[in-house]
């Protein structure tokens, strides 16, 4: 029995529907919205301009609406692609993950916009779920590189993160007067009040070196193509078709544009100038 139920929740065709359920009526409603922007909210109904929506219930309500429906998609769509326990456990661990930092960040935005003191507990999980996060994305990426060609990026992955660093990254730029780009260095963004420049630099750099490996390979990947040397085969001409075929994917330029948010404020957290 406890076997069957088992295969039964976790189904492809229950389990996201299940999980979404609980993002709507539990986590949604009660611990998403109560904890991370409902006593916010109530603080300061008085604010005006764009700290004063986004500190307002009904600002509140359509940020979090938004964070449940891209979880809800997200989950689904990584559940979907999951073929082993293995693959379905990491799902349910990055998803869990991207739940938590959606509520971290949210509190973090409303924080900046408001012009509050950093909160070091909440500046030390969103920084460290964010370094995490963009390990994972350098993993990923070396392996997208040598295995080549590869038609499935794994973008859905770092959604929130990486809209969650670009929304702290306007917010900063809405907030603070006079504005520069050290402004979007991780430690201040997310709050966190113990720098590891070494490690940000180190994460930094790695990002868009592997970009630029996966690039590279992926245009070699075309230039050894059986078909596409009988189709081209002058070598100059074949490298430049191939880099081109390599630079449209839309695929691959969401990918590097997702690896670009990352390691921005790494490289900047990284730069003592």
């Amino acid at each position: 029995m406890l076997l069957f139920l088992r295969s039964a929740l976790l189904s492809p065709e229950i389990y996201p529907k299940l999980i979404g359920v609980l993002l709507e009526r539990g986590l949604g409603r009660d611990w998403f919205y109560g904890k991370c922007s409902g006593d916010l909210a109530h603080r300061h109904q008085a604010d005006t301009g764009v700290a004063g929506w986004c500190a307002g219930d009904v600002g509140q309500r359509h940020l979090v609406q938004f964070g449940q429906i891209a979880l809800q998609r997200r989950l689904e769509n990584l559940w979907y692609t999951s073929y082993s326990d293995w693959q379905r456990f990491q799902t349910v661990l990055t998803v869990g993950l991207n739940a938590i930092l959606a509520g971290l960040i949210l509190q973090r935005g409303y924080g900046l916009l408001a012009n509050k003191a950093a909160n070091p507990k909440v500046g030390a999980w969103i920084y460290t779920i964010c370094i995490l996060f963009a390990g994972y994305a350098a993993y990923k990426t070396f392996g997208l590189a040598i295995n080549g060609r590869y038609i499935s990026f794994p973008t859905v992955a770092v959604y929130i993160p990486v809209v969650g660093m670009f929304g702290l990254m306007i917010i900063s730029y809405i907030s603070e007067r006079p504005w520069s780009l050290k402004a979007v260095e991780i430690n201040r963004l997310t709050g966190h009040l113990k720098a590891k420049t070494d490690q940000d630099r180190i994460i930094g750099y790695a990002l868009p070196i592997m970009g630029l490996m996966l690039v590279i390979w992926e245009t070699k990947a075309f230039m050894v193509s059986r078909d596409f040397i009988l189709a081209y085969p002058n070598i100059a001409k074949r490298i430049g078709v191939a880099f081109m075929f390599s630079v449209t994917n839309c695929q691959l330029v969401a990918w590097l544009m997702c690896l670009a948010i990352l390691a921005l404020p790494l490289l900047v957290s990284g730069n003592k100038k």
